[in-house]
């Protein structure tokens, strides 16, 4: 769809190469113990060979409880020094810390206002949403359930043609609120994005300013079940609901609306989601979703001056998305931020990520309607995504990253590169 930039393609694979080398584990091997503090106030006094064997015993540390059979789902809490790293709560513990998903995509694909003017070519990616439309639980989540607030930040590249024919750049910003219920074991997660992309009303012919704009997106809301849990994994059901509350879109050209689009696509996504974390240090999350546009939406056109028509309901493709990743704690401190609240510093762990992330289509595209259609029957895309996360205390997540797509043909291409920047609040 897009022309491919080298130059950007580089850039993005130079961030991913430098966010996977960036940590040096020797920088953060020193060992601390929150729990030695030296008593200075008194010299000295060497024991006599005698008093050895008349030593008192030592007493054992306090035992440290999950404080109910949800634990594994909740957000880390301070608790009393001397946990074992190997024990069953330090192994859950490392569960309910393992860094979120990153994720890939815009919610769009190669779909394109045609029109009933008499033109040579497609004119224009279907602007619903800032050509931004469908979800993916994929981006920044997790399998377990968890109590947070999050913002994220996606950037992509040369990720939609306005109707005029001009290639823009797309932002992303997503707010979400994510609680848990039943003691930790479902949650239900909202979503309400803000895209800065193409604009409702595209125009022909118009400038590029003119076809660019900032509207919300459609918001999504998201239950999720925690079905199976032990120290080292877990796996989780739900389903996201995508609900048509971005602005309806029209192309208009030369002075008359020719193609109106009415928002009303409810799309439907079940998920099963695993993860794995073996040991203290490495964590991984595969993701399995399904994506159906369950009604469509109604369009109606108008060549030049005579009567609005109305065409039919146009209905997206259905999707199958694949995502995995992998990561491993270069750094860290999250037993001894647990520990002991008043452990200075910010940075409890440093862990590098990667992900590859497949989306294909389930069928293949077809003419729903007169005004609408597609240069590809088809998409099969493949983006590696890799970045770095910061947990920042016990309860707060930094992650930077960057994405490029791994295939060259335009159909496979949803972008030329992306930047993304997530933040999470545990509470």
């Amino acid at each position: 769809m897009f022309c491919p930039l080298p130059n950007r393609r580089v850039l993005a694979l130079a961030v991913l190469g430098i966010a996977l080398l960036a940590g040096v584990k020797p920088i953060f091997s020193q060992t601390i113990n929150p729990g030695y503090q030296p008593d200075y106030s008194q010299p000295a006094t060497p024991l006599a060979p005698a008093d050895i064997n008349n030593l008192p015993p030592v007493a054992a540390s306090p035992a440290t409880t999950i404080p109910n059979s949800g634990a594994v789902a909740q957000a880390p809490v301070p608790a009393t020094p001397g946990n074992c790293p190997t024990c069953p709560v330090c192994q859950q513990f490392s569960l309910a810390t393992t860094p979120n998903m990153i994720g890939d995509l815009p919610g769009g694909d190669d779909v394109y206002f045609d029109g009933r003017l008499p033109r040579a070519v497609n004119v224009g990616n279907l602007p619903i949403a800032g050509n931004d439309r469908r979800a993916k639980i994929s981006e920044d989540s997790s399998p377990i359930p968890t109590d947070r607030v999050f913002l994220d930040f996606n950037h992509f590249d040369s990720a939609a043609e306005t109707v005029d024919g001009h290639i823009i750049d797309m932002d992303r910003y997503t707010f979400g609120l994510e609680k848990t219920f039943f003691n930790g074991s479902c949650s239900i997660e909202v979503r309400a994005p803000i895209v800065r992309g193409l604009g409702s009303n595209e125009t022909d012919p118009v400038s590029v300013d003119g076809n660019e704009g900032t509207v919300l997106g459609n918001v999504s809301i998201t239950p999720k079940y925690l079905f199976v849990k032990s120290d080292t994994w877990a796996s989780s059901v739900g389903f996201t609901v995508n609900l048509p509350t971005a602005p309806n879109v029209s192309d208009t050209e030369i002075g008359y609306e020719t193609t109106r689009v009415r928002n009303e696509s409810v799309y439907l996504e079940p998920f099963l989601g695993l993860l794995l974390a073996p040991n203290n240090r490495i964590f991984s999350i595969s993701y399995i979703q399904f994506d159906f546009d369950a009604n469509g939406s109604p369009v109606t056109s108008q060549y030049f001056s005579g009567p609005i028509e109305a065409d039919g309901r146009f209905r997206d493709s259905a999707l199958m998305h694949v995502d995995i990743s992998a990561g491993y704690w270069l750094f860290d401190r999250r037993e001894e931020f647990r520990a002991s609240s008043g452990l200075g510093g910010w940075i409890s762990g440093i862990a590098p990520i990667v992900e590859l992330h497949y989306t294909t289509s389930l069928q293949s595209f077809s003419q729903h309607v007169a005004a609408i259609t597609s240069d590809f029957a088809r998409e099969d895309v493949l983006d590696l995504t890799g970045g770095l996360d910061f947990l920042l205390g016990p309860l707060s997540n930094l992650t930077v990253a960057a994405a490029a797509p791994l295939r060259t043909s335009p159909r496979d291409r949803a972008f030329d590169a992306e930047v993304i920047v997530q933040f999470d609040q545990h509470f």
